[in-house]
């Protein structure tokens, strides 16, 4: 997932026992025992816990802190698990390119309605001017953690793009639907939608982060 870009960054946390958490509740059921704090007549949320089966929480742990750490910076991709860890670990048994085959199944020309657009990326830079024949347009440049590109259009549909792009932000915290989407771009008056959405347009910002989900 960091490698494709669609997570940037992730922080691996060890066990806790909360008090409200199963675990918490019943920990006889997960063959821990709580130990303490004593109860101090306020809040009674985060809990002890000893293993009697004598588990190394701690085992683990060095090594998921290096792989994420040099994940979130964009390297050592390559590396074999195994190097992160100094004991030996069980070989894998899912694809390397598991992530990269569910994507590519979800790329459906025609989503659901109903299916949300998000943008991940930071916003692109754009800059407006115009070409040799008198035009206005407008360049992009999309960003990711690995590379950039650039992609120019007209300026009405670089403004619109520009609008779309901040609805669909995952830092908005709102769902924007495909349906949405359809029916911003029809009331633009921009043409056949089922076309556009099919074309190099929505295939270049779909490859910088335009998700459908």
């Amino acid at each position: 997932m960091f490698e494709i870009g669609i997570v940037q960054s992730g922080f691996w946390h060890r066990l806790a026992m909360t008090s409200h958490s199963p675990i918490g509740l019943e920990p006889h059921v997960y063959g821990v025992e709580r130990i303490g704090p004593d109860f101090g007549g306020f809040a009674d949320n985060d809990l002890w816990h000893n293993d009697p089966k004598g588990a190394n929480h701690d085992l683990f742990g060095e090594g998921l802190r290096k792989s994420l750490f040099n994940y979130m910076h964009g390297l050592c991709f390559e590396f074999p698990l195994q190097d992160w860890f100094d004991f030996d670990i069980p070989d894998t048994t899912i694809s390397p390119q598991f992530i990269e085959f569910a994507l590519e199944l979800n790329t459906d020309k025609n989503p659901r309605k109903h299916s949300r657009i998000v943008w991940i990326n930071p916003q692109p830079k754009v800059a407006y001017f115009q070409d040799e024949e008198g035009y206005d347009m407008a360049e992009f440049t999309f960003m990711n953690k690995k590379s950039s590109s650039e992609m120019v259009l007209d300026a009405d549909l670089g403004e619109w793009l520009v609008l779309t792009l901040a609805k669909a932000d995952v830092k908005a915290n709102v769902v924007y639907t495909f349906q949405e989407l359809k029916g911003d771009f029809e009331k633009a008056d921009f043409g056949e939608f089922e076309v556009i959405f099919g074309g190099k347009l929505f295939e270049g910002v779909r490859e910088f982060g335009l998700l459908v989900l």
